[in-house]
């Protein structure tokens, strides 16, 4: 990977909606969005558009916890198999969308994160992570994201990023 750029704000600024329509008019990019679809939280393949619910309506077998949410864990499978085609797809860019609470305590999209850093070396990508402001510190420490390749952006200069870097 070339350079790593963590995309940061407060939840609910629209880092997600912002990243989809910079991803639309590049169409270099790979990865997995999180929106929300009719208020419930849902990945959103890149490459083939496809969505699949995160979020359970209740608590139905073993759901992921987080605060008052349940999200269902075949969603995350889902989510990191596309994750880890992207990376044989040798696209320009490289989206995962949204690094947190669950993925700092191992579980959710973990380890295809850990996945897309291994082989990090092995491609072209810019990697873009999204990440709280609260939990970026976190997720460099965790992750061990190698800070000399390490860019921190906020919404403002998502326009400044250039497909040709």
């Amino acid at each position: 990977m070339r350079t790593i750029y963590i995309l940061t704000g407060p939840a609910g600024s629209g880092k997600t909606t912002n990243l989809k329509f910079w991803c639309e008019r590049h169409a270099e990019s790979s990865g997995i969005l999180s929106p929300l679809i009719k208020e419930k939280r849902h990945f959103y393949d890149l490459l083939s558009k496809e969505t699949y619910a995160m979020e359970l309506p209740e608590e139905t077998g073993k759901p992921l916890r987080v605060g008052k949410y349940l999200f269902d864990p075949a969603s995350f499978e889902w989510a990191s198999r596309k994750l880890k085609d992207a990376v044989t797809q040798q696209r320009q860019w490289l989206v995962i969308d949204e690094i947190g609470p669950l993925e700092l305590s191992g579980e959710g999209l973990a380890p295809a994160l850990e996945y897309v850093l291994s082989r990090s070396m092995k491609t072209d990508a810019h990697l873009i992570l999204v990440v709280r402001e609260q939990c970026v510190e976190d997720v460099l420490n965790r992750f061990e994201i190698d800070t000399e390749r390490l860019k921190i952006i906020t919404l403002s200069d998502l326009k400044y990023l250039d497909p040709g870097l």
